[in-house]
């Protein structure tokens, strides 16, 4: 799905966007964690890792927001 979603962007519109790379890690670090401090197995990583995108997208999209003039 990343590398899709990436080629669409970067080889069809020629866009370079950061942005994939940035949610997909956050979410990979987010599972990583999890089971290994946690011991968690893979559906609660798979889960602790959309949080932890899903919360980073939320940060990101409230200062993308707030922010004018740009």
């Amino acid at each position: 799905v990343f590398a899709m979603g990436y080629n669409l962007l970067f080889g069809y519109v020629g866009l370079l966007s950061l942005g994939h790379a940035m949610f997909f890690s956050a979410g990979l670090y987010g599972a990583g964690l999890t089971v290994y401090h946690l011991g968690w197995g893979v559906p609660e990583a798979f889960l602790a890792g959309v949080v932890c995108g899903a919360l980073l997208a939320l940060v990101i999209g409230l200062l993308a927001l707030r922010t004018s003039g740009v």
